[in-house]
């Protein structure tokens, strides 16, 4: 029927758009995966985030270890995202450079 082929050409259509735009957005990064933290019987899922990492001995496991431990307890699954780990690397060291820097520039003004 038209419908049926109307329908379909819209799904196939909507799907290339998606599929297109997917990989467009994501073509440029190079790590995301979920590393499991813990696992207990439940079904929330707890997704632990980090926004940047402090050195070359950090990681997302590393920074969310402690604290999803804690929240899995109640049941369920807790995971940390690990996403671009080197520019995350990056941005700990520019925080860490600019509280330094903003420091530096308290201790010179006199009270």
């Amino acid at each position: 029927s038209l419908t049926t082929v109307v329908g379909w050409s819209f799904g196939a259509a909507g799907a290339g758009l998606v599929g297109h735009k997917y990989a467009k957005r994501t073509q440029d990064l190079t790590e995301f995966e979920f590393d499991l933290i813990d696992s207990s019987p439940g079904l929330p899922v707890t997704i632990g985030v980090p926004g940047w990492l402090d050195g070359n001995t950090d990681s997302a496991w590393k920074v969310w270890d402690r604290p999803l431990c804690d929240v899995s307890s109640d049941g369920g699954e807790a995971v940390c995202l690990r996403w671009e780990s080197e520019a995350l690397r990056n941005v700990g060291l520019a925080i860490y450079k600019f509280i330094r820097y903003c420091r530096a520039t308290i201790e010179r003004i006199p009270l």
